[in-house]
C-alpha cells in the first residue's frame, strides 16, 4: 500500500469526507446502558455508545460521556452504578431509555423495565438483562486534547464488584457471548435491506446521514459465532420489524411518563433514537 492508496487527515483539520470516519472504525462496540441513582433516590437509566472493559484484576469498565449528563452527575455523588447488557430481546426498551426526560423521571418506568435491586451497591439493575456488573467509582475523568484543553467529555470508571449471569448464557461453565444476542455500535445511520436466505446470511446497508448506523450480522463463521445488531447513534432494524413503519422517541421534559409511553414506536417499528 503506497500514500496513493490511503485517505490521509489531521482531525484538527477535518476529515475530508462525508462523513466522519471515527465512530465507523472503532466498531463494534459494546453499549454502556448505565443506571444510577442520585443522592435523593432518584434512578436514571441511559445508553452511552463510548463503553467498554478496561482492566483484568481488578475488572473495571467504563464509559465516556459527552458533557455532563445525570449519568455522570449521579455517580459522582453516590459512587456507585449499574452496566447493565443491551439485547435484541431489549433493543425497544434501550431505544426508550435514550428518551431526554426530567431529572426525576425513570427511565425504568419510560420503558417499561422492572428495577431490581443490586446486592452490594444501592442502584437498580435491569431485571430483563441477562448480565449485570454491580459497580463501585475509581475515577471521573475529564479528557483532555494534546495541550492540555479539557474538553466537554467525561470518562467514568467503576470497579466491578459483583455480576449477575442468567444461567441460560452458561453452557459447560462458558458464558456463551453469542447466546445473549447483544447489542454493539457500529458507525452511521443506515437503512437495513435482506439481500436473501443464505447459510450465511447478508444484510446490506444503504448509508444517509452520519452518527447513525446498524448492521444486523448473522455469519457462520467456525471461529466466532455472533449474532449481533450493530448500532449507532441509534437507529434498529431487525429482520423481524416490519420495514415499513417508522417512529422517534422525543419527549419535552413537560411530558410525564405514561404520555412519552404512550407514543413509543410499535413493537414492530423501525426505532430511532440517540445515545447519551
Amino acid at each position: 500500500m503506497t500514500a496513493k492508496d490511503l485517505h490521509y487527515y489531521e482531525p484538527k483539520n477535518g476529515h475530508g469526507l462525508k462523513h466522519d470516519p471515527f465512530n465507523a472504525i472503532i466498531a463494534p462496540r459494546p453499549i454502556g446502558w448505565i443506571s444510577s441513582r442520585d443522592a435523593k433516590g432518584n434512578v436514571n437509566l441511559a445508553p452511552y455508545s463510548f463503553f467498554n472493559g478496561f482492566c483484568y484484576v481488578p475488572p473495571i469498565i467504563g464509559f465516556s460521556s459527552t458533557s455532563w449528563k445525570d449519568s455522570v452527575a449521579n455517580i459522582q455523588e453516590t459512587r456507585e452504578f449499574v452496566w447493565n447488557l443491551a439485547t435484541m430481546d431489549l433493543a425497544k426498551q434501550m431505544n426508550a431509555t435514550a428518551a431526554h426526560v426530567a431529572h426525576d423521571i425513570s427511565e425504568f418506568s419510560i420503558a417499561g423495565l422492572t428495577a431490581a435491586p443490586s446486592k452490594i451497591v444501592n442502584v437498580p439493575r435491569v431485571a430483563e438483562s441477562p448480565v449485570s456488573f454491580e459497580c463501585k467509582l475509581t475515577q471521573i475523568v475529564q479528557l483532555q486534547d494534546a495541550n492540555g484543553e479539557k474538553a466537554q467529555a467525561w470518562l467514568t470508571l467503576g470497579e466491578v464488584v459483583a455480576v449477575h449471569i442468567d444461567k441460560a448464557m452458561i453452557k459447560d461453565g462458558v458464558y456463551q457471548t453469542a447466546a445473549a444476542r447483544p447489542i454493539v455500535r457500529a458507525g452511521r445511520r443506515a437503512t437495513i435491506s435482506r439481500s436473501g436466505p443464505r447459510p450465511c446470511s447478508r444484510w446490506s446497508a444503504r448509508t444517509s446521514r452520519d452518527r447513525v448506523a446498524v448492521g444486523w450480522a448473522k455469519r457462520s463463521v467456525p471461529t466466532t459465532a455472533s449474532r449481533v445488531l450493530m448500532v449507532g447513534t441509534l437507529r434498529f432494524a431487525h429482520p423481524t420489524f416490519s420495514s415499513s413503519g417508522t417512529g422517534t422517541v422525543s419527549s419535552p421534559l413537560s411530558r410525564s411518563t405514561a404520555s412519552i409511553r404512550a407514543n413509543l414506536p410499535a413493537k414492530r417499528s423501525l426505532l430511532s433514537a440517540t445515545f447519551r
